[in-house]
């Protein structure tokens, strides 16, 4: 684990220090995260500072980390240093070196440039295939790797030409993130061939380097046929001629040859990284020992690779935001040499997935999808693997060429108006060793959980791998990786508040920093092993098909008359799938009144709303909805408003059919009690008597006037027209009556009937706010005091006609 802390005696501060790559390298650029526990400031990211390495960039975070670009040197570790209020805190992290790649290369010493090729051989630990090694030389072209019974070989081809020089041939073991490639020289020895002129029988020897060549004789003409090797670095050649006399002489002669130093690069995948190694030698086949090489990209400045080893350099490519093929061209003195930087394995980034039409009709619901696999650049690759499916609907899916096609019937999502279409891609299982780790720390139901997922060189997960955690130095444990290639540990509560999460699978490593309080959002911290890897979802809209069904309800269906008086028309139109139609052409008209224009509510349906017009009469309204489908209508009572009382004034006949039979007059008053329809009646009445009796004497007529005084309780149904009642009184009747015996004997008086009883019953027809009405009724009481008294019934049936005054 990468941490370290400075404490001083008045900040207890300590200055935490990860890499998310897991691991520094020599000579390799990393980013390094800092962060201060405990220090009640921010990092200032001007005042870090690198020792044993070079600081490139910084940047700040909103979560108070700071990001430092660092390229390590060849030492044993690098120090960082910041500033926090004026107290220097430092953190280090070790460089671990290069890791030797489990690679034999197998290639001869030496070559003659007219052989034209050489055979390389590689072997290594386990079995080899073309896609684990990376084969490069310095000029020349490399075959295709072919398999062996023991690994791989190839045939490197260069141009026969007489220049002597070495050529370098290096192999990358893809298998074993983080690496140097191994690379080997090959001397290729240059052939010469030429003629000297010299006595006849001169006898003479070549000498270049430590090797001799001859003697030569001289033929009958002098001349002498030479032929010899150069090797690489060797400029120059001896000639030693002598004659038969004992005479000698010595020539130097210049060699074609290169001085030129020779400068190898080997283009990393971009699964590792895009970087390109860099290894170089001088005309002689020795390490080179003079400066850097340089390497640009683009139209990038040129940049020195950084040392990683005797002769050995890293160049790594900058971001220049296109994740494809990057040409890189390398310079060592008059040497260069051109590569490319090939994109990484063409891995599905997105999903595109659509349909047309845009929005399908219920009478008719169907469409075609399409879905494909897009890289980072937005090419399209083989959907192998892409899943295609309906909420609701059915879809029948085929694939042709990189795009996968759908036929779906959304019959079954039509009456609910829309449906989804999800697709989705999960990653195949990987193989081969682990080569990177993806970590992150988010909030899980135990707490603050660490996911890691452990992937191959093609960014595929790897199943039931080992992968160790550790907290702050200290063993989370160790666990498999699931299905997915993910595993999860619960960090444990309590500690500072940064702990550093390291988690690695063999030699693929990765950190992380968990604040608390602050922890990644989007982390997979449950553990779903059906989870997509890419997943893409559209809505499809159902419009409502052609209007076969529409139902009109008015609410209420009876309308009492009053300020605001309004009724609500809700008209639901349905097509052929019993969905409900909103977008078709509506018009609802009344026989009266006012209706406004149809809006849709809520629940899809179209409501519209009445208002009565003038005029407080009771009357049936006809409501009428016109659709596309024809015509429905219904019929909307509109009632006056409540009778709080009223006034009632009426005449008709009472008649007991004996002694009383005289025309009736009546006036009343009623007034609404809480009880609905039940009111306190008051009221009063005159009639008169005019009836001849038989009496012992003779003939005598009864003439007189009864004023009946009642109260008491009526109940009423009122209808929108009719309105029916009943009631029942208590009646006081004062009266006058007088007797004539015909002549002059008469006598008379005025008297005070007991209290009698009236029972009726009344039917009436509303007219707005008044009413005509008919009631019948039976009024009983006797007067047997007074002057002239009454022993029977004084009362009668009486049937009155009428006219009220509601209010």
């Amino acid at each position: 684990m990468f941490l370290a802390w400075f404490a001083a005696s008045a900040v207890a501060a300590e200055l935490l220090a990860w890499v998310p790559a897991g691991v520094v390298h020599a000579g390799e650029r990393v980013r390094v995260g800092l962060y201060c526990v405990d220090c009640g400031a921010i990092l200032d990211p001007s005042r870090i500072t690198v020792s044993g390495g070079t600081l490139s960039g910084q940047r700040a975070n909103v979560d108070g980390t700071v990001w430092a670009d660092v390229t390590a040197g060849l030492g044993e570790r690098i120090e960082l240093q910041a500033q926090v209020a004026g107290v220097p805190l430092r953190a280090s992290l070790p460089l671990r070196p290069l890791a030797t790649a489990p690679l034999t290369l197998s290639v001869p010493t030496d070559a003659a440039l007219t052989d034209g090729s050489v055979e390389v051989q590689l072997t290594g630990l386990g079995p080899l295939t073309t896609d684990d090694v990376v084969l490069r030389a310095s000029e020349g072209t490399v075959g295709p790797p072919r398999a062996t019974p023991t690994g791989l070989a190839a045939t490197v081809t260069f141009t026969a030409d007489r220049i002597a020089r070495p050529l370098l041939i290096g192999a990358l073991d893809l298998r074993t993130p983080g690496s140097a490639p191994i690379v080997s020289t090959v001397r290729l020895r240059a052939r010469h061939s030429g003629s000297v002129s010299a006595e006849k029988g001169s006898r003479l020897t070549l000498r270049i380097g430590a090797r001799s060549f001859g003697p030569f004789v001289a033929g009958e003409d002098g001349t002498v046929n030479v032929a010899f090797e150069s090797a690489p670095g060797e400029n120059t050649y001896e000639l030693l001629v002598a004659d038969d006399l004992g005479n000698t002489q010595k020539l130097t002669q210049a060699v074609p040859n290169s001085t030129r130093p020779v400068l190898l690069a080997i283009d990393g995948r971009a699964e590792l990284g895009r970087q390109v190694w860099l290894a170089a030698a001088d005309a002689r086949g020795a390490p080179w020992a003079g400066p850097a090489p340089t390497c640009r990209s683009g139209v990038g400045s040129p940049d020195a690779a950084s040392e990683v080893g005797k002769a050995r350099w890293r160049w790594e490519a900058p971001d220049l935001g296109s994740p494809g093929e990057l040409p890189v061209g390398c310079t060592l003195g008059e040497t260069s040499v051109m590569t490319r930087l090939s994109p990484a394995a063409r891995v599905p980034a997105a999903i595109a997935l659509r349909f047309y039409p845009d929005v399908l009709s219920a009478d008719f619901p169907l469409a075609e999808v399409q879905a494909s696999l897009i890289d980072a650049v937005g090419d399209r690759l083989p959907p192998v693997g892409l899943e295609l499916s309906a909420a609701r609907g059915t879809l029948r899916t085929t694939v042709a060429g990189d795009l996968v096609r759908g036929e779906y019937d959304g019959t079954a999502a039509a009456a609910l108006g829309e449906d989804e279409i999800h697709a989705q891609w999960r990653l195949p299982t990987g193989e081969g060793a682990p080569a990177r780790v993806e970590l992150c720390t988010g909030k899980g139901e135990g707490g603050v959980v660490a996911v890691a997922r452990v992937l191959d060189r093609a960014g595929r997960p790897l199943v039931g791998r080992l992968a160790r955690a550790l907290v702050d130095q200290a063993s989370l444990g160790d666990d498999l990786t699931d299905a997915r290639g993910y595993v999860r540990w619960t960090l444990p509560a309590g500690g500072r508040g940064a702990r550093i999460v390291a988690v690695s699978a063999e030699a693929a490593r990765s950190e992380v920093l968990a604040i608390a309080g602050s922890v990644g959002a989007g982390c997979v911290v449950s553990a779903a092993p059906d989870r997509a890897d890419l997943d893409a979802r559209v809505r499809v809209p159902i419009r409502s098909g052609r209007v076969r069904q529409v139902f009109l309800e008015i609410e209420p269906r009876t309308l009492t008359l009053g300020p605001g008086a309004t009724a609500e028309i809700r008209v639901r139109m349905l097509d052929s799938a019993g969905a409900l139609v909103g977008d078709e052409p509506l018009t609802v008209q009344g026989s009266e009144g006012v209706v406004s224009a149809p809006v849709v509510a809520a629940d899809g349906s179209l409501v519209a709303v009445f208002t009565p017009g003038a005029g407080a009469a009771a009357r049936d309204v006809h409501i009428t909805a016109t659709t596309s489908a024809g015509t429905v209508a219904t019929t909307l009572t509109v009632a006056p408003r409540p009778v709080r009382g009223m006034v009632s004034a009426g005449f008709g006949w009472v008649d007991n059919f004996s002694s009383v039979s005289s025309p009736f007059g009546s006036l009343s008053v009623d007034q609404g009690l809480p009880v609905p329809g039940l009111s306190l009646r008051l009221g009063a009445g005159v009639y008169g008597v005019d009836s001849t009796l038989d009496s012992s004497t003779g003939p005598v007529r009864v003439t007189g006037n009864f004023f009946p005084f009642d109260a008491g309780i009526s109940l009423f149904n009122r209808g929108p027209r009719l309105t029916m009642g009943a009631g029942i009184s208590l009646v006081l009747i004062p009266y006058s009556l007088s007797a004539d015996f015909g002549g002059s004997d008469s006598f008379g008086g005025a008297g005070l009937a007991p209290p009698g009883v009236e029972a009726r019953g009344s039917a009436g027809w509303r007219l707005g706010q008044t009413e005509l009405y008919a009631e019948v009724g039976y009024l009983l009481f006797t007067a047997p005091n007074g002057a002239v008294s009454v022993a029977q019934n004084a009362g009668g049936v009486h049937v009155i006609v009428g006219y009220r005054l509601l209010y």
